[in-house]
């Protein structure tokens, strides 16, 4: 996920060729995202949203409860893929 690359305490930038000049760019908290939308996940890119605690909503749940209810929804305690539902 190129997202990845600015969550705060995910890598040492100055270890990434190329990449060193996000070391001092303002960073992502996780509780700051909510994917909505996500379509054919990868068994570890769903590990990786839960072990972050990243809210997440697939579109199987946008068919289900509508674009319009899903962000209301998006509070961390109501999140479908961090909760393994």
């Amino acid at each position: 996920m190129p997202i990845g690359l600015l969550l705060r305490d995910n890598v040492d930038h100055r270890e990434l060729p190329g990449f060193g000049w996000l070391a001092t760019s303002p960073l992502l908290d996780t509780d700051r995202i909510v994917y909505i939308g996500l379509r054919d996940l990868d068994p570890d890119e769903v590990a990786i949203l839960r072990e972050k605690k990243i809210k997440a909503f697939s579109m199987a749940h946008v068919d289900k409860y509508g674009i319009g209810k899903v962000p209301p929804h998006a509070e961390p305690s109501r999140c479908a893929v961090c909760q393994g539902r």
